[in-house]
């Protein structure tokens, strides 16, 4: 049920969120903004702005944006339309800690002196708050370690406006980050005004592009790969190669994802099994999962395709989030970081049972020599005879 008023829209629905997507964004398919209040209950109010600035207005959560990602804006919040999710909650600098920073042993990984280099991909890269507080951390703990790296790389496929950008993370719940943002946003705009001509060119809104963002002097490498999930997950190898290109940095796999997409029910293209899967082919020792999603589904995927997965409390009232991590690392203790390696070193695998010998295959098709140690007479499970695999690997 509908009715309107004075500018007022009021939705009544059992699923709020949902009603505001199918019954006020169809009545304004030219609004990007729109002040909203859940109430009590089921009761959504909103008050409806133009976009059409030129007629001015009083509120001061209304700004331009970027019209080929319609949001809602509620007290410097943005909710997408497309997805009917929210980006962050009011606290979500903190859960960014309690999620992906502190779940993943980001300031142990930062601190670790026998290893040069932290490699991170993020599925949503969204407002960048996961990258800055990570680097943020990562700054913070590296001070032993001077010549340590951190790669990281964030897949979005609609990168918001500099100015949507810059007005999320102005949100009072960042200002530790204050000090990160200045010399991100600097960059990140120039990519993006590029990036948009590139698009208008090509005719394409969506053209796959990678933003690379250098900062710390440095020693903080960020690559936004703008485009959609599954086209990036099957090509992350070309990202890693645009990145040796350009630093030298050679990343044998990935040490920790960041699993914030929106929600499965309205993006389930974030969190198929095809992208799962090609996850695990590019996690090795070491490599953790983290995400705020607890769904079964996600659960059982992470499973099937060879993380070991566990539920964990969630951050503050959310009952449950998933961690996953590749199966020869202990979920209960930090295990060192990969080093930086390079592919012409080989590698000596001391056991020859299926993870054993997924590990040889893996790091063979990065170029390594691999050798395995096994005592018995056969390999994996299948009882294949040992020189076979010799020659597979050499």
């Amino acid at each position: 049920m509908i009715k309107r008023s004075e500018g007022f829209v009021s939705i009544i629905a059992s699923n709020t969120l949902r009603s505001l997507k199918r019954t006020a964004y169809p009545f304004h398919n030219s609004l990007s903004h729109t002040h909203f209040q859940r109430n009590k209950g089921c009761s959504v109010h909103c008050r409806l702005y133009s976009t059409d600035h030129s007629q001015g207005t009083n509120n001061s959560d209304v700004h331009s944006t970027d019209t080929s990602n319609k949001l809602l804006w509620n007290n410097g919040v943005p909710f997408s339309l497309e997805y009917r999710d929210i980006y962050f909650h009011q606290d979500g600098l903190e859960e960014s800690t309690y999620v992906f920073v502190n779940a993943n042993n980001i300031v142990e990984r930062s601190s670790d002196l026998n290893s040069n280099l932290l490699s991170i991909v993020e599925l949503g890269f969204g407002i960048g708050r996961n990258f800055l507080n990570t680097q943020r951390c990562f700054l913070e703990n590296t001070h032993t370690n001077p010549g340590k790296k951190l790669v990281y790389f964030g897949i979005e496929k609609h990168p918001l406006s500099p100015v949507d950008l810059e007005t999320c993370l102005n949100h009072p719940q960042f200002s530790q980050l204050q000090p990160l943002k200045t010399e991100f946003l600097h960059s990140y705009q120039i990519h993006y005004n590029s990036w948009k001509k590139t698009c208008e060119q090509n005719n394409n809104i969506n053209t796959p592009q990678i933003w690379r963002i250098e900062s710390s002097n440095g020693s903080v490498i960020c690559n936004i790969l703008v485009g959609d999930v599954n086209d990036w997950i099957h090509n992350l190898d070309t990202a890693f190669k645009s990145e040796s290109a350009t630093s030298g940095v050679q990343i044998g796999f990935v040490d920790v994802w960041y699993l914030d997409g929106f929600k499965a029910k309205t993006n389930p293209v974030m969190w198929e099994h095809s992208v799962f899967s090609q996850m695990f082919s590019h996690s090795g020792h070491n490599t953790t999962v983290s995400t705020y999603s607890a769904s079964s589904q996600v659960k059982r995927d992470l499973k099937s395709v060879g993380f070991i997965v566990e539920k964990r409390k969630g951050f503050q009232n959310k009952r449950d989030m998933l961690f996953a991590y590749f199966p020869n690392v202990q979920s209960s203790t930090f295990l060192h970081n990969n080093t930086l390696l390079s592919n012409s070193q080989s590698v000596c695998i001391i056991g020859g049972g299926l993870a054993g010998c997924s590990a040889a295959w893996a790091l063979n098709e990065k170029g390594f020599k691999v050798q395995i140690l096994e005592k018995g007479d056969s390999l994996g499970s299948s009882g294949i005879n040992a020189e076979y695999f010799f020659f597979f690997f050499f």
